[in-house]
């Protein structure tokens, strides 16, 4: 039976991501990530997330310098702002080291929330060689530690860890964000988002839990090797291959890190549904 989708009202925040060109691999991470909060948390939020940067929402406009023009058409819609730098600067605008630190400088001043990351991956022995990592350097030295927490990262994956952790704690501890304050954001109406792609093994065990009267996933660690229990089913066994043990363990890893159960325990790990977990799991039921 097909389940009709309800429509909902939602508020909208700009997410601005601004970087120089040499953290490409991270832009694309940062949407994705905002883009995975909002599967699985605008409809019990009523929130939504909108990924903006100049690639996507710039257009060819006269009349004034080019950075005057980028901060008029996204920079001051903006919400929530996204930094990301590794060995580049950038240009200079005239007012300012670059556009990214243009950008960023300006939606402080506003008093709205941003975030700032650092890549500290390794890179060529050329990287300095035009003074580009120098001049950011000095800038985060002296304009962004004296004003402020700053994260930093090694690799992609470090990054989108840590910012899908991050993104969800300031969207759910920041006064700007709750609903009522401040102009922020714009009402519109929804049809309910689709499930964000979760692999078999992690909807199997939401809907176990589901049926679950509390809602649990116990993960045993033994001699013999870890047990899986939801729901009364064992899902790993003695028989259970090496595959498939990792597939079971790294479906809970997948709704830990998406934040559909919370864990507590170390050797005899016990999991329970959260919010947006029960909700997801109803969605997937159908």
């Amino acid at each position: 039976m097909l389940r009709t989708a309800v429509p909902y009202q939602a508020t909208v925040f700009n997410v601005l991501i601004v970087s120089p060109g040499d953290v490409e691999a991270e832009r694309r991470v940062a949407r994705d990530v905002v883009n995975e909060w909002n599967a699985t948390h605008s409809r019990s939020r009523k929130i939504v997330l909108q990924p903006v940067g100049w690639e996507t929402h710039s257009h060819p406009e006269m009349g004034d310098r080019a950075q005057e023009v980028l901060n008029r058409q996204i920079l001051d819609d903006a919400d929530l702002l996204v930094g990301i730098f590794w060995s580049r600067i950038g240009t200079p605008t005239g007012d300012a080291p670059s556009g990214s630190v243009e950008e960023l400088q300006r939606h402080m001043e506003s008093g709205k929330p941003t975030m700032v990351y650092f890549s500290d991956a390794p890179g060529s022995l050329a990287m300095g060689a035009d003074g580009q990592y120098k001049r950011l350097l000095v800038w985060r030295e002296g304009w962004c530690a004296p004003r402020g927490l700053v994260e930093t990262f090694r690799s992609a994956d470090e990054f989108k860890d840590k910012f899908r952790r991050q993104l969800a704690t300031k969207v759910n501890d920041h006064r700007y964000f709750e609903s009522g304050t401040s102009n922020a954001g714009y009402i519109i109406d929804l049809a309910e988002p689709a499930p964000p792609n979760l692999g078999p093994e992690a909807k199997t065990l939401l809907l176990e839990a589901l049926q679950d009267k509390k809602g649990a996933i116990h993960l045993f660690r033994t001699a013999e090797g870890p047990r899986l229990i939801c729901n009364g089913k064992n899902l790993i066994q003695k028989s259970s291959s090496p595959r498939s043990i990792a597939l079971w363990e790294g479906a809970l890893k997948e709704l830990e890190q998406m934040e559909l159960v919370t864990s507590e325990g170390d050797r005899h790990k016990r999991y329970r549904l959260t919010r947006e977990g029960y909700d997801m799991a109803e969605r997937l039921k159908g």
